[in-house]
């Protein structure tokens, strides 16, 4: 745990805005569970564990019952898990919160299981080729209980960029203790694959019992085994195949299907929102990329779930809201990056989408990767950066305030590896590497030494805090999930079956669980989630076949806090984490400054509320944009109403700050000795039924002294497709006025210096005198910036109006242009005003633009470093009228890496020994570019030449072999590690000499790798090398019998195992060691059928025998 006491300030304040947005917004729904209780039987009694509500009063205490008589002497107040050591196998046990000091009714009841693991049989599994696979969980008929829907996968499923037919792919329900609700298939149309099907499941309608939703098609069957009926599947013909001779689905209807969450029975079926087209507009002909789906819950309006569909990511870039009443599916907005104003988004998503309040303002945004939606599916931002395979949101760096995305990234060239942005704006905060396809990254919170969180990803060396700061040159082994496991704050990291804990240099073993991960290399679990018990996660495994592991924490912990699901971010992130490239949930909070810090919700339990139609409030003063002087006194009033009750109060803020509060109207308040500075003010109206609504916001700017307005006469223009100086009608200022030509296209231009970049309002003096409005665009230094200005009829061209644009400036001189959009041109222009200081009159033929400053600040020139190496390039850069763009970094005539933000920098890994010539080139906002000077680094080897491992080839079973490092003795070289892959009985450094290694092969040796880590004091810090001992050939001939038969071996198909043994796991790599398949226990006489959708090539088949005893056979596909 974290004890700073000024890091649990900083979170605070981090979470203040969260924390009062929330008592000002909307609650939102969540299901109403039961208390979860589970019941473990351990060494020493029974442990249990449950849940509180994040609703529930932070005082909320509790009584355990053991078969009716309460355990307990007094409520217990704090951590709900206890060990009852009275307790027996055949105790049932039920909770009861106490609040006030009065105890409530039974939160649920429990059996105790065996073990910390609970097997569960799924029936009615498709086929013997078909596995459970990824999990989404809901309460499906209303009991207070998380139930399961599984995906069941067929053998031969294929990622999108793989041709051939697949088999059908089935969504199944099951209760927690495996008992069968219903299955769906979605026919031969719905390919098998992990971007195909992304399953939802939420309570929409709010009426206590989820739904499920997906992707359907004709031939799909629901749950009571009856083709889709409802829409335009009502007159589809079920029986037609359009599945093409590679095996895709490039015609036929698409559907979006809700099913009961209960019964499985089709509910409203309607044309998937965005239809797939014509194939090649997403990037490719063949059907990879159009059929790249993704999923996620998002809480649109604040109060209910809506499902969020996308298609595409690679090049285009949909999202469809959609929302379920109870009677029909509408659609709340659709999302195309072809579409204008939205093209930013175009190539930037990742094989996961993510949902987060990242605004602040109550309502859920959308995460696709590199770019975010707004909750009314506009575009927010987007980093530009493109595609990548991980992303995560959370509250990662609690200094920050707000939410954070770390994101790992596919593209090479000069875009990072990795990178941190702030949720908000999508501003990067830091970043690292470059150049390389960086296929996983992980973020937790593992280190309590560092503030925040720590991150890490495959390509780039080392472990990095909060801000950047490589805080170790290790990094842990795994990059694919974190759970919170032993009751510590800290996350601990999931990785296929395995869970690990960070040790400050490396990783720890904490458990080996029970079961399989899913989708192949991607090792993850079929579902971990907080479904059970206390605020720790479950994690759920499979067999291979046709059973679930649950898998629960024993482990005792001291800290209380509300269920994990009762999290906004965290609720969300449980619907997404089924979604392709399965991405493992966070908190919107930062967990690690203590249970004490963790805010309250802003959640209601679905049927624990009544219906309250929200109040509606607007500021009526002052005016958006008002100015006033030092110390200001402003007067704030509002309009306020309910349709279905009372106003009970009007609040004022300034930002967060409450600044006054009205009961009574006119609701107004008098905000006095307001000193200099801009603010932003709201009004948030409170009904009689405690409804809430927030204004838009006001934004008013006190300055400390008068700020004197610049005219600038129409006359003075640079130039004019008209009359530059007429003075026919009177009454215009100066001398005169600008009279373009009546002709679309006719322009004026004015030229104006601004002391600063900024914004500006400006006030354009005008007669029309005609009653039609003219129109004309407005461009800044030849840029349109406001596409349509609107100039009122004056009725005569002696009288004169004023038209408000905002504009924004570069510092220095700008060239601003008026346009004609009709073909009666513009207004008569006679003046134009600055509200802003200090602006001037510009030169009409400005000076040439003054290039950029730059200079390398980092490393020095003649610096020496030791291969492979890692540096780090800054660089400082300025730019005297204007501002800097981009600072690009060069070795020789080839570009190494671009930073847009200052500090200039970026991280530089790897390197191999030579001589580098490094420059930076910096660009400004008007194109521009210098380059520095050369500074020159020379990368050597180390000690001249690189380490290797000497030592036999090869070894027979219960033997002793050596191995040394050679060179012996390296520079810098501070400690080794060695460790070997393989069965073996022990390996060991030997005495006294750190680089020398003696192994005991033992009875069932299999052969493997023979490694040594090295660290050094100097770069590269961390090194390792391999050497490869096999089995002699001489011992193999001597082993008795396989316990298994294998045949065929080459296959052309499938590999058939037939045990003569138990065995206890079963596992298949491919040569570059990577783990394709995983299977459990196959009792003695079983017959397994596997690998038929192997890729051509050679394959290791591990088995682990219930003895203990390891086998390792070679496997060929054909």
């Amino acid at each position: 745990m974290k004890n700073s006491y000024s890091f649990k300030v900083i979170f605070f304040a981090s979470s203040l805005l969260f924390i009062l947005s929330s008592g000002l917004m909307a609650q939102r729904r969540m299901e109403n569970l039961d208390r979860g209780l589970v019941a473990v039987q351990t060494g020493n009694g029974v442990f249990l564990s449950w849940r509180v509500f994040g609703t529930d009063p932070k005082s909320v205490a509790f009584n355990v019952y053991r078969n009716g008589t309460k355990v307990n002497s007094s409520p217990i107040t704090g951590a709900t898990n206890m060990v009852d050591n009275g307790g027996s196998s055949s105790s049932t046990y039920t909770v009861r919160p106490v609040v006030g000091g009065a105890e409530q009714s039974v939160g649920g009841s429990a059996t105790v299981w065996g073990s910390q693991v609970r097997t569960i049989t799924l029936s009615n599994r498709p086929s013997s080729s078909h596995t459970p696979n990824d999990i989404n969980v809901g309460d499906l008929d209303g009991d207070g209980k998380y139930d399961l829907v599984v995906k069941w996968y067929p053998n031969n499923a294929q990622d999108n960029s793989n041709s051939g037919v697949t088999a059908n792919t089935y969504l199944a329900a099951y209760k927690m203790d495996g008992t069968f609700m219903w299955i769906v298939d979605l026919g031969r149309n719905i390919r098998s694959g992990a971007h195909y099907t992304q399953h939802l499941v939420g309570d929409y309608n709010s009426d206590g019992k989820a739904e499920v939703a997906c992707k359907t098609a004709p031939g799909t069957r629901d749950g009571t085994g009856t083709y889709l009926s409802n829409g335009l599947a009502a007159n589809d013909n079920d029986a037609t195949n359009y599945v093409n001779g590679t095996g895709y689905v490039l015609t036929g209807p698409e559907y979006l299907t809700i099913f009961n969450g209960q019964t499985g029975k089709e509910m409203a079926t309607i044309n998937y929102p965005v239809p797939r087209g014509t194939v090649s507009s997403w990037g490719d002909s063949y059907g990879n990329r159009v059929d790249r789906f993704n999923a996620t819950n998002a809480y649109l309006d604040g109060v209910k779930p809506s499902m969020i569909f996308q298609r595409g990511y690679y090049t285009r870039l949909t999202l469809a809201a959609i929302d379920w009443d109870g009677q029909r599916l509408s659609t709340r907005w659709i999302f195309d990056s072809n579409n204008s104003g939205s093209t930013g988004a175009r190539g930037q998503g990742n094989h996961s989408l993510m949902a987060a309040d990242i605004d602040g303002d109550g309502f859920d945004e959308i995460i696709p990767g590199a770019s975010a939606i707004d909750h009314d599916g506009k575009f927010m931002w987007s980093t530009g950066f493109g595609h990548g395979d991980a992303n995560h949101v959370g509250d990662f760096d609690p200094a920050s305030p707000g939410l954070e995305i770390w994101l790992v990234n596919e593209q090479t060239g000069s875009q990072p590896d990795h990178y941190l942005v702030r949720a908000r704006d999508g501003r990067v905060l830091w970043r690292g590497g470059g150049g390389n396809d960086d296929g996983r990254g992980m973020i937790g919170d593992i280190d309590s030494r560092y503030p925040g969180q720590e991150a890490w990803s495959s390509t780039v060396s080392g472990t990095f805090g909060a801000t950047g700061t490589r805080i170790s040159t290790a990094k842990p082994a795994s990059v694919n999930f974190r759970v919170y496991w032993d009751g510590d704050l800290q996350d601990e990291l999931l990785n296929n079956n395995t869970i690990d804990k960070w040790n400050g240099n490396g990783t720890s073993r904490v458990l080996s669980l029970t079961g399989n991960s899913c989708n192949g290399t991607k090792a993850t679990p079929n579902l971990s989630a907080d479904i059970l018990g206390d605020w720790r996660e479950e994690v759920i495994l499979h067999d291979g076949a046709n059973r679930l592991y649950i898998h629960t924490t024993t482990i005792p912990t001291q800290h209380k806090l509300y269920t994990l699901m009762h999290d906004p971010v965290y609720r969300n992130a449980i619907s997404w984490q089924q979604s392709s490239y399965n991405q493992p949930p966070h908190l919107g909070f930062f967990l690690g400054a203590g249970v004490d810090q963790a805010p309250t919700p802003n959640i209601v339990l679905v049927g624990q509320y009544t219906s309250n139609r929200l109040p509606t409030v607007s500021l009526t003063a002052p005016a958006n944009n008002a100015s006033y002087l030092a110390p200001a006194s402003i007067n704030i009033t509002a309009n306020a109403s309910d349709a279905d009750g009372t106003i009970s109060s009007v609040a004022f803020f300034n930002g967060t700050t409450l600044i006054g509060t009205d009961a009574t109207a006119p609701y107004s308040f008098n905000w006095t000795n307001v000193a200099a500075g801009t603010y932003s003010i709201t009004a948030v109206a409170t009904d009689n039924a405690g409804g809430t609504a927030i204004s838009a916001a006001a934004v008013v700017t006190v300055s400390s002294t008068p700020v004197a307005p610049f005219k600038l006469q129409g006359e003075s223009a640079c130039s004019v497709d008209g009359i530059a100086n007429e003075n026919t009608n009177t009454g215009f200022n100066g001398t005169g006025y600008v009279n373009v030509n009546n002709a679309v296209g006719s322009k004026a231009s004015w030229a104006v210096s601004a002391g600063a970049a900024g914004n500006v309002g400006v006030t354009i003096r005008f007669a029309n005198g005609t009653t039609a409005n003219r129109t004309m665009s407005v461009a800044v230094n030849g840029v349109t910036q406001i596409a349509s200005v609107s100039f009122t009829g004056t009725g005569a061209w002696t009288t004169w109006n004023t038209a408000v644009v905002q504009l924004s400036l570069s510092q220095g001189n700008n060239l601003l242009t008026l346009s004609s959009l009709t073909e009666n041109g513009g207004p008569n222009i006679d003046e134009l005003t600055f509200a802003s200081d200090p602006i001037t009159q510009g030169q009409c033929n400005a000076t040439q633009n003054t290039p950029p400053i730059v200079s390398l600040t980092s490393p020095p020139s003649n610096t020496e470093f030791t291969a492979p190496a890692t540096i780090t390039l800054s660089a400082s850069a300025s730019d005297l009228d204007g501002s800097v763009t981009k600072v690009e970094f060069f070795n020789g005539s080839t570009l190494i890496a671009t930073d847009i933000t200052a500090p200039y920098s970026f991280f530089w890994t790897n390197l191999s020994a030579g001589v580098y010539n490094i420059t930076a080139k910096a660009t400004d906002n008007q194109g521009a570019s210098t380059t520095s000077s050369a500074i020159t680094i020379n990368v050597k080897s180390v000690g001249g030449s690189q380490e290797s491992i000497t030592g036999p080839a090869c070894s027979v079973p219960n033997s002793t072999i050596s191995f040394e490092l050679n060179p012996s003795l390296r520079n810098g070289a501070t400690a080794y590690s060695w460790w070997t892959s393989g069965y073996s009985k022990s390996f060991t450094a030997e005495s006294g000499a750190a680089h020398k290694a003696n192994l005991e092969t033992g009875e069932h040796y299999t052969g493997g790798d023979v490694c040594v880590g090295i660290s050094y004091n100097v770069s590269p810090y961390y090194a390792s090398y391999c050497l490869k001992v096999d089995v002699c050939a001489a011992a193999r001939s001597l082993r008795s019998a396989p316990l298994v038969q294998v045949g065929p071996n080459p296959s052309v198909g499938a590999f058939n195992v037939t045990a003569h043994a138990d065995i206890e796991t079963l596992a298949i790599s491919n040569t570059n060691g990577i783990e394709v398949f995983r299977y459990g226990k196959v009792v003695q006489g079983d017959l397994l059928e596997f690998g038929s959708s192997l890729n051509t090539g050679l394959y290791t088949l591990t088995i682990v025998y219930t003895s203990g005893k390891v086998e390792v056979i070679r496997l060929q596909k054909l």
